[in-house]
């Protein structure tokens, strides 16, 4: 028995297949995502008080979390409501929403925040998704563990002096 080989080969055909069976949508798809989740981020998390978001690089943990943590049932959801987007876009503003300038990409977030009547059931799903993504990668940056937040064990400091009910 050839071990060598044998190990060899399963080194290169292992990730081969974890790519090809991995991966639902195509690599468009997850770009046209992509650009929606930096659309949401610009919106939720705006840089300022002297934090540069763009440092943070959310959207790539955003994206490797809706590939990785979902399945693909909830992939298809997430490519369909993206296409539902582009409807609701050409539909009223004639453009896709990749397309349109910053004002109105504003607004249709803030509609899809306010779960309008209008928009599709899985760009709400979409959105919802992606949200909570941002701000989990936010809350877990780096920037918010050791600057932002003060650290402290778990049973936290001693207070002899706290009133107990």
């Amino acid at each position: 028995m050839n071990r060598r080989g044998f190990i060899y080969r399963l080194a290169i055909i292992s990730p081969l297949l974890t790519l090809k069976l991995g991966c639902t949508g195509s690599r468009s798809d997850w770009d046209h995502i992509g650009d929606f989740v930096k659309e949401v981020r610009t919106v939720i998390l705006p840089s300022g008080d002297g934090i540069d978001i763009d440092k943070l690089s959310l959207e790539h943990f955003v994206l490797t979390m809706l590939q990785d943590c979902f399945s693909p049932d909830d992939q298809q959801r997430f490519f369909k409501g993206r296409e539902a987007l582009d409807q609701y876009c050409s539909k009223q503003y004639k453009d896709s929403f990749k397309d349109l300038s910053g004002e109105k990409k504003l607004e249709i977030i803030t509609k899809i925040n306010g779960k309008d009547k209008e928009m599709d059931k899985e760009t709400l799903f979409l959105f919802a998704k992606v949200k909570a993504k941002i701000i989990q990668g936010f809350q877990q940056s780096e920037l918010m563990m050791k600057d932002r937040k003060r650290y402290e064990l778990v049973p936290g400091r001693y207070n002899g002096y706290y009133k107990i009910a």
